[in-house]
C-alpha cells in the first residue's frame, strides 16, 4: 500500500492492470491484480476513476468480463485454460466486490458500466446462484446494481424498460424465487409467473406487498 502513490501518478499502470486482467488465462495474475485495483480505490479513488474512464481497450470491459461464466476447455480449440469452475467463480466474486468500489461517486462510471452489459451479466449471475434468494453471492449482485443506479438519473431513466422487459422473460420466474409471503405453504402464495411487471421483484421501485386476497390458495 505504500507503493499507492507511486503506481498512480500516470495512467499507465491502471491501463496496464485493466489488460490483465483481461488477457491473462491464469488465476492467480487476476485475482491478485482485481484486489490491488481495489486498494487503489481505496486509497486513490476519483484519480483511479478517471485512468479507468481514458483506458484503452479493454477498459472496464476487462473487468466485466470476469463475471461471465468461463468457457469449457473443448470451446477453445487449443487453449489450455489453468481456470476451474472454482477459480472462475472467485474472480467472478473478486469482481463484484470491486463494482462498487469502482462506481462510487462516478457518474460518468456508472453509464460507461451500465452499457456495456452490466446489467446483463449481474442478471446472468442471479440466474445461476438459484434465483433472488440465492445467498451471499446474489446479495453481491444487488449491491452492485444499485451502486449503478444510485444517484444517476442517466441510469434509472435508460432501464426501467429494460427491467420491465426482464420481467417479461419466459424465464423470469427463475430470476424471482423469493417471497412477500410467497412460499408455496403460505396461505398469500402468488406464483411468480403471474406477476404483472409492477410488481415484479426485479423492478428496482417501491416494494409491493401482495395482499392475502389475491392467492390462489386463499380460504374461501
Amino acid at each position: 500500500i505504500s507503493a499507492v502513490p507511486h503506481r498512480v501518478q500516470t495512467p499507465e499502470p491502471t491501463h496496464s492492470l485493466l489488460s490483465l486482467i483481461h488477457a491473462s488465462t491464469s488465476f492467480y495474475p487476476r485475482f491478485y491484480t482485481l484486489q490491488f485495483l481495489s486498494q487503489l480505490l481505496l486509497h486513490r479513488a476519483p484519480r483511479v476513476q478517471a485512468y479507468l474512464i481514458s483506458s484503452p481497450p479493454p477498459g472496464v470491459d476487462g473487468i466485466l468480463s470476469v463475471l461471465d461464466p468461463p468457457p469449457p476447455a473443448s470451446a477453445i480449440p487449443g487453449a489450455q485454460s489453468t481456470l476451474s469452475s472454482g477459480a472462475g467463480e472467485m474472480l467472478r466474486n473478486e469482481a463484484l466486490l470491486l463494482l462498487p468500489a469502482l462506481l462510487a461517486g462516478n457518474a460518468d462510471l456508472q453509464k460507461i458500466v451500465a452499457f456495456s452489459g452490466a446489467f446483463e451479466k449481474l442478471l446472468g449471475i442471479v440466474e445461476r446462484e438459484g434465483g433472488i434468494e440465492g445467498g451471499i453471492i446474489v446479495q453481491d449482485v444487488l449491491v452492485a446494481m444499485g451502486a449503478l443506479l444510485r444517484f444517476n438519473v442517466s441510469n434509472q431513466a435508460s432501464h426501467p424498460i429494460y427491467f420491465s422487459a426482464v420481467a417479461a422473460r419466459a424465464d423470469a420466474p427463475a430470476l424471482c424465487r423469493t417471497t412477500f409471503a410467497n412460499s408455496p405453504s403460505s396461505p398469500c402464495y402468488h406464483p411468480c409467473s403471474t406477476f404483472p411487471a409492477h410488481h415484479h421483484p426485479l423492478i428496482l421501485r417501491r416494494p409491493t406487498t401482495l395482499p392475502c386476497s389475491i392467492g390462489p390458495n386463499r380460504s374461501s
